[in-house]
């Protein structure tokens, strides 16, 4: 049995009250303004304050060439090479890199490294 989709009526908890204009865009306390970077190396842009660093960094280009190369999970410089290699071919499962870091029996580790990174550092990801 098929159902129609909801549609918001003039009954509806969600839809506004006659002549109430609901702004849900404007009304939030965080900032919404996106930081002007500029690209001071390969792989790595900065505000002026921060650095950020993306997967075209060429350490993380080296270690997924290795990987490809190799069919081997290479050792990485350090743990933020580690998880931008992962997180760029997380969504790639054609790339031979993929099941380097996603396979089922290294998925869990990688999972692990990638987000005690995300966490410890923030303004890493800028894939």
């Amino acid at each position: 049995m098929q159902t129609d989709p909801r549609r918001i009526t003039s009954y509806s908890p969600f839809a506004p009250c006659r002549g109430e204009r609901r702004d849900y865009l404007s009304s939030t306390k965080y900032p919404t303004s996106v930081p002007a970077r500029t690209q001071i190396s390969p792989g790595v842009w900065s505000d002026g304050k921060d650095r950020v660093f993306s997967s075209a960094y060429p350490a993380v280009q080296q270690l997924l060439k290795e990987a490809r190369a190799t069919l081997k999970q290479p050792v990485a410089p350090n743990e933020i090479v580690f998880s931008l290699a992962a997180l760029d071919v997380f969504y790639k499962p054609n790339d031979a890199a993929h099941w380097i870091f996603w396979s089922d029996e290294k998925k869990h580790q990688t999972a692990e490294v990638v987000t005690r990174i995300a966490r410890e550092h923030l303004l890493f990801f800028d894939l």
